[in-house]
């Protein structure tokens, strides 16, 4: 079998040499997973975990996404290639689709999760402004962000088409990590702004939330953002702190006893492994 247990979370870590996919203990306050060997990657970026525990990871600079066990071994035989700069991931394991962002092209892509094989090259029928994130809800609909233009995207999984009722977030300072709570709501982090914002997951209109805060100010380049099922939002921090932050989102403040997982450098996404009957991706 090849599960891995909940309470657990991967960082890519894209500025240490050869690049990095770290493994963390969130229930032991964040320390490093035993008998786990860091996987090195040039330049990863994102990354995902399937209901199954298998992990998926992309390389900027190969234009890759490969397959590992949750020990880390690859799985010969899957491979994604031909990438235009890949940056976020995330599976709909219900239809067995993994959708790709890719910053350099412009396009959302979406590939068959047991063969590798393209679905469809353009989900939303054109190139938008470096998609930077993407994330995937229980009904099957794809957020995407665009970081240059500072719009979140919600669309139809499959078609392509803008979900019912959506209007899509406007404005958005540099939008790069996404989130799910168990409510719906959905969680953007701004990178050029230092702030999570809290939007409604249907209609996309903001709600009230007080974003998180590093040292009593704005965070420092925030990108990655994960759920877990007890409502902790973690972060990953892309500038010089190369930590990762894990914040209760009934009041923003730290949870007590959390340690920041340590040897990262650029930290860029999250993804948590699976718990039972919730799977909520970076």
């Amino acid at each position: 079998m090849n599960h891995a247990r909940a309470g657990q979370i991967y960082v890519t870590s894209f500025g240490t040499p050869n690049g990095a996919l770290g493994k963390y203990d969130t229930s032991a306050g964040g320390g490093p997973v035993a008998g786990w060997s860091n996987l090195t990657v040039p330049s990863p970026t994102a990354v995902a975990v399937d209901d199954a525990g298998f992990v998926y990871l992309a390389s900027l600079n190969n234009n890759t996404i490969r397959k590992y066990t949750s020990t880390g071994t690859q799985v010969g035989g899957w491979e994604i290639t031909g990438l235009a700069g890949p940056q976020g991931i995330a599976i709909n394991n219900s239809t067995g689709r993994l959708y790709v962002a890719q910053g350099t092209s412009g396009l959302v892509a979406s590939y068959n999760l047991s063969n590798a094989a393209l679905v469809n090259s353009s989900l939303l029928g054109s190139a938008i402004g470096n998609p930077y994130s993407v994330l995937v809800d229980s009904a099957g609909f794809v957020f995407v962000t665009a970081q240059s233009t500072g719009i979140i995207y919600k669309v139809d999984g499959t078609s392509g088409t803008t979900a019912a009722g959506w209007t899509n977030p406007t404005g958005f300072n540099s939008p790069t990590g996404l989130a799910l709570d168990s409510s719906g709501n959905l969680y953007a982090s701004s990178y050029g702004g230092g702030f999570v914002s809290k939007f409604n997951g249907t209609s996309g209109g903001a709600l009230p939330f007080t974003s998180p805060q590093w040292n009593g100010s704005f965070m420092p380049g925030p990108q990655g953002l994960a759920i877990d099922g007890d409502n902790n939002l973690y972060v990953a921090f892309a500038s010089s702190t190369d930590a990762v932050g894990k914040y209760s989102l009934a009041n923003s403040l730290p949870v007590p006893g959390w340690s920041y997982p340590t040897g990262l450098s650029n930290g860029v996404q999250l993804a948590l492994v699976p718990e039972p009957a919730t799977c909520v991706m970076a």
